[in-house]
């Protein structure tokens, strides 16, 4: 029972960034997009809240860390199918695997 109410809470977790951040992709300029995503993440994740009491170092550590996240979750989010009506995702051609001729 704990490991499902762990396994919840990170998928929770990773809805919300997959929200906060494909948000970013829609409303911000490309260039400023990696900072918008750290910044809001670090607004609206209740489970970030340590960030700032953590030493210069750790933070500069934990950044590294979150900005490879949010590149991960931009490149993810890109190559996303589209979300059709009723909450189902449906292909798209970038996203289509594509058949190899196995002969």
């Amino acid at each position: 029972a704990e490991a499902q109410v762990l396994l919840q809470s990170h998928r929770r977790q990773l809805l919300l960034w997959e929200r906060i951040i494909g948000q970013a992709l829609t409303d911000s300029e490309k260039d400023s997009l990696p900072h918008v995503c750290l910044d809001r993440l670090l607004g609206e994740d209740s489970r970030l809240a340590a960030y700032p009491a953590m030493s210069t170092q750790e933070r500069s550590r934990e950044e590294g860390f979150l900005r490879n996240s949010i590149q991960g979750f931009i490149g993810y989010l890109q190559r996303a199918p589209v979300e059709a009506p009723g909450g189902k995702r449906k292909a798209t051609p970038t996203n289509r695997s594509k058949k190899r001729d196995l002969s």
